[in-house]
């Protein structure tokens, strides 16, 4: 909750600062919660979910983020001509500072973490999550245990024999398809709203692409172990490049701007839930929550 929490609070002080280079720096800060937000609840994700079904489980849950960008643009197209764009940033302030409070009863902790703390409190703690998901009472004098790992999890592990060329790999990729996918998600409204299209509709082209990418993202997910990623992703790369291209030329022919946007859901979105399964095949299980949560690190700094 930690993350969240310092976006929320900081998105409605940007609604009270008028100066370009203020509301960058609050923006900056933000930003940084947001980004230590996504690796920490895919890691939780990949800890509770089965080995057969963690890579799909792992893309439900970065559903979350198109999903909130799409109830976002539309509430931005709506409420954006009443109460300007200071109340655009309150409201997205306000309502996840009320959703933290669920966040903190509700988000359970690592296992791993409370098992290695061996507190009365953290067994208590073990003993409820573990009764929730079993559905049977535990014995609260349990004792709990996790096998010590064989390999070192830290991030110079991802550059041990046999790894390195993975790791470098899997990190460029990560990191220019994220350019191309905040620069698609933060300019496409305001290149609209200067091609012509009036501010309280140009929101719609990033509703656009985030729909699609939540539309595709889990019958891809659930195609992954059946081909060819690497082709599939070669494929994705070209057809995103292409879409590109073709927004780049489409002027102001709106029907056109917004199907090539809508594409571009899959052909630049797609590819990230191609990177994150080819994570989970690419590591030894010990490794997979650092290997995601650092590629998804040099993806931010993109």
């Amino acid at each position: 909750p930690a993350p969240s929490a310092n976006a929320a609070l900081l998105r409605p002080v940007s609604a009270c600062k008028a100066t370009t280079e203020q509301i960058l720096v609050l923006r900056f800060i933000a930003g940084i919660g947001m980004g230590g937000a996504t690796p920490v609840v895919l890691s939780l994700a990949a800890e509770y979910g089965s080995a057969r079904q963690r890579g799909t489980i792992m893309t439900t849950v970065l559903l979350g983020l198109p999903a909130g960008a799409i109830l976002g643009g539309l509430l931005a197209a709506w409420m954006l001509p009443s109460i300007g764009w200071q109340g655009i940033f309150a409201v997205g302030g306000i309502v996840p500072l009320l959703l933290l409070a669920v966040l903190i009863f509700a988000l359970p902790e690592s296992l791993y973490f409370l098992t290695r703390r061996q507190s009365v409190v953290s067994r208590n703690q073990i003993g409820k999550i573990l009764t929730g998901i079993t559905k049977t009472r535990i014995d609260p004098d349990s004792t709990y245990s996790v096998p010590e790992l064989e390999v070192k999890t830290g991030v110079s592990s991802l550059f041990r024999t046999g790894l390195a060329r993975n790791t470098l790999g899997i990190w460029t990729v990560y990191l220019f398809n994220w350019i191309a996918w905040f620069m698609l998600l933060s300019w496409l409204p305001t290149v609209l709203k200067a091609t012509g299209l009036p501010a309280e509709q140009a929101p719609m082209g990033t509703v656009a692409v985030n729909t699609v990418f939540v539309v595709c993202a889990i019958p891809l997910s659930i195609i992954l172990p059946k081909i060819n990623t690497r082709l599939l992703l070669l494929i994705l790369f070209g057809f995103g490049i292409a879409l590109c291209l073709g927004l780049a030329n489409s002027g102001n022919h709106w029907a056109l701007v917004f199907t090539l946007a809508g594409c571009a859901g899959l052909g630049i979105g797609g590819q990230q839930i191609v990177l994150n399964y080819m994570v989970a095949q690419a590591y030894p299980t010990a490794l997979r929550a650092t290997a995601t949560g650092w590629a998804i690190a040099l993806g931010r700094v993109g």
